[in-house]
This record gives C-alpha cells, structure tokens and sequence, in this order.
C-alpha cells in the first residue's frame, strides 16, 4: 500500500439561474463510509479523467446520455487529500493514510432537464451547504462541492474565516506519487 494514490474523477452537473447542484443518492450506501450522497458523477481513474466519466455517465447510467454532454464538460483542476482510513472505513486496528487525488469537471445545463433520473436531486446552494455540514459526502466527495462553491464565488476569504486553510487542505502535496491503488502506473510515472 506504500507509495500508491487513490485516484478519482468527478463531475457537477448545475444550472446557473437560479444555481442548483445535481448530486445523486448512492445505490447502496458504505455503511463503513456512513454517507449517502455523491457528485453527479464519479468513480475510480483506471485510464484517463475523461474516460472515466464517459464510461460511468454513459455506460453504466444511460438515462444521463440524454442531458449531459460529454462535449461541455469542463476541467476545473485537480485537488488533493489525504484520507485517514480509520475514520472512513471502520477499522478497528490503526490507521492507514491513503493519498487522493480528485479531477475536478463541471457542465453547466442550459436549463435543468424535464426529467430527472430517480436517484437524482437539484439542490440549492442552502441545501448543499447544509448537506455538507451533515458529513452526508463522501470525503472526496465534499471537496469537490466545496471547490465547486470557491470556484463559483460562494465560498471566499470574505464569506469564510477558515478560507485560506480549507484551501490549501484541498490542494496538499501529497507524500507519494507514482503507483495508483489498482498497481497501474500514474501519468507522473
């Protein structure tokens, strides 16, 4: 486990009047992880960022091919954590630190879509903050929207005392590199 980096790629869905964020209910909740809630898309980088929100958008979720397109999508940046397993994953025997690494993209709709998949909800920026402060996010997860809320001029060093910290936690330099969790090679090689 030494020397490997979780990676994961994620995407928001929002509208921009009023903004609204499309976060969707997880299948089946970790009860290890304790949360319920997830971007609009994500999952684990096996090739590329891009790939793997092609695949879990279009593949694995077909009902989004209708109003999400994969030509709008938009990089927004890398962040980076590292997860303290014990607290996430229930273990009983010490902890572990694994280092994340998180590929931020968004897509703004035009206009929010007629009809929403099931496991699917728009929430407002209130709603989403409250979601955030119930730890109903995975780690990752959460940092992603919060990002997403610095990127959009919600969250600034004017609205929030802890700006400066909560921004550097979401961009570390992470202690290991190289090796990713399933033992292929990362781009930095």
């Amino acid at each position: 486990m030494f020397g490997t980096t979780a990676e994961t790629a994620h995407l928001i869905a929002y509208t921009s009047r009023p903004l609204e964020v499309f976060i969707r209910r997880a299948r089946h909740a970790d009860p290890r992880l304790n949360t319920t809630i997830n971007a609009t898309v994500n999952g684990r980088v096996p090739r590329s960022p891009l790939d793997t929100l092609r695949v879990e958008a279009f593949e694995k979720e077909p009902v989004l091919h209708s109003w999400l397109h994969l030509q709008h999508f938009r990089s927004c940046g890398v962040l980076s954590h590292i997860l303290w397993t014990s607290k996430f994953f229930g273990l009983d025997h010490g902890e572990f630190c694994l280092p994340s690494v998180a590929y931020a993209h968004e897509v703004e709709l035009s206009e929010a879509p007629n009809a929403i998949p099931d496991e699917f909800d728009r929430v407002s920026i209130a709603r989403l903050q409250h979601l955030l402060r119930e730890d109903a996010f995975s780690p990752t997860d959460a940092m992603v929207m919060v990002d997403f809320m610095v990127r959009h001029g919600i969250l600034t060093a004017d609205s929030d005392f802890g700006f400066a910290e909560m921004s550097m936690r979401m961009h570390r330099r992470l202690p290991f590199g190289g090796e990713r969790v399933d033992g292929s090679r990362g781009r930095e090689g």
